[in-house]
């Protein structure tokens, strides 16, 4: 969660919700810090030279970087006149409500949303600077800053795919050219049958009918390219599935769990807390209290800017 609080208000312009900020940092010598949120940060005008995890970079205009979530970073401003550096910083769980625990770009690239194998990188994306030639991520930003500011009808999910859009064409600037197609084709057909499966019994082998695979050696190989074993992925899979059904409807536990694939409801009650670190209503229960402290958030902005009128 982003608290202004938390926020450097010296020379900055903000524009702060929940799990979203957009600043503008013109200060020219930041001390080292760090942040609980993954920065996306997009020089427009001047120079600078960026340091983290004991690398340093030269950045200039155009140039952008992502900062990984908790790394310590600075900056030292190289030009004469004002600096104007963008940042978006957001908590992984606002490109997904799953991703309230994740505490990585990696777990946002992992996730179901995106399926970035890190496999396919030839880089490290949170140690290097990025060019925008077409400035395209420069308009894509400055889309993310109005839509922060305006907050008209829809303006999260608006954010949430450009910064999708941002992330993908960024890991995609940094993909193996001789990365293997068929390795990949290979891993993805797994992942979407249980993405469209997740609800039944299945087993790995259930994705290749047509095609006689050994189930030790699709494991083996699904392990490889993912970092995680085929009933792992099941596992998350159906946990994700589930935290989107007790936000976004009210149907009971019990018709949760039958919907993502448990017929045991206590086994999806354990399997749940191992994976969250809470029960299903109790997860339930705070993400109803988040909307609420939102709700409230914004009615005391209606009526601040009621009595400022009046």
């Amino acid at each position: 969660m982003i608290q202004k609080k938390q926020l450097i208000r010296n020379a900055l312009d903000l524009c702060a919700a929940e799990d979203i900020a957009f600043y503008c940092a013109r200060g020219k010598h930041p001390k080292l810090h760090s942040h609980e949120w993954i920065e996306l940060a997009y020089l427009e005008h001047g120079t600078l030279m960026h340091s983290v995890g004991g690398v340093n970079y030269r950045v200039n205009e155009g140039d952008y970087f992502i900062v990984e979530y908790g790394q310590p970073h600075d900056y030292v401003a190289l030009s004469e006149g004002p600096i104007c550096l963008m940042n978006i910083m957001f908590h992984p769980s606002f490109i997904d409500p799953t991703l309230i625990n994740a505490r990585s770009l990696r777990e946002i690239y992992n996730h179901y949303l995106i399926h970035f194998s890190e496999r396919q990188l030839v880089m490290t994306p949170t140690l290097i600077k990025f060019s925008d030639p077409t400035g395209a991520i420069g308009r894509y930003v400055s889309d993310i800053v109005r839509e922060i500011q305006d907050k008209r009808f829809g303006w999260r999910e608006s954010v949430r795919g450009i910064l999708i859009h941002i992330i993908i064409q960024t890991l995609r600037s940094i993909t193996a050219d001789d990365y293997c197609e068929e390795d990949m084709t290979f891993s993805r057909r797994i992942i979407d049958f249980v993405n469209n499966n997740y609800m039944y019994h299945i087993k790995i082998s259930d994705a290749f009918e047509s095609r006689q695979y050994s189930t030790p050696y699709l494991s083996k190989h699904f392990k490889q390219e993912t970092g995680v074993t085929f009933s792992e992925y099941v596992k998350n899979v159906r946990i994700d599935a589930s935290q989107r059904l007790l936000i976004n409807t009210d149907k009971s536990i019990a018709e949760i769990s039958e919907l993502v694939g448990y017929a045991d409801t206590t086994f999806f009650h354990n399997t749940f807390r191992s994976i969250v670190g809470c029960t299903p209503l109790e997860y339930r229960k705070n993400q109803m209290y988040g909307k609420q402290i939102l709700s409230e958030d914004a009615d005391d902005e209606k009526d601040g800017a009621a009595d400022g009128k009046g």
